[in-house]
């Protein structure tokens, strides 16, 4: 047998994903502590970065078994129309970002 009738074959992962959800999307205008969780195929340990508004407000870690748990302070909201917070995770090392989740805070009545 000759080399070029060997055939070689490279198994690769599936790629990494993240997603999360949230306990609630919608807050009084006095805003308050929104608790997600999540999962991932992501590495044990491998440290998330959490974005509110694409700025960067914390990190969190990956849990055994993929489990992903964190929390947001949204703020008040003084104003006379809803505001909107778009929360997501990022893993710095391979770029994989989660879904958004939107939280919407009323407006003072």
């Amino acid at each position: 047998m000759t080399k070029s009738n060997i055939l070689e074959t490279t198994v690769q992962g599936a790629a990494p994903s993240i997603s999360i959800t949230a306990n609630t999307t919608s807050l009084p205008s006095s805003g308050g502590t929104v608790n997600f969780t999540g999962s991932t195929n992501l590495s044990a340990g491998t440290t998330l970065d959490i974005y509110v508004n694409a700025g960067n407000v914390g990190t969190t870690s990956v849990g055994s078994g993929g489990s992903i748990s964190f929390s947001v302070n949204i703020p008040s909201n003084s104003s006379g129309s809803t505001v909107t917070y778009d929360v997501y995770v990022e893993d710095p090392t391979t770029s994989t970002v989660s879904n958004t989740v939107a939280i919407s805070v009323a407006p003072t009545s």
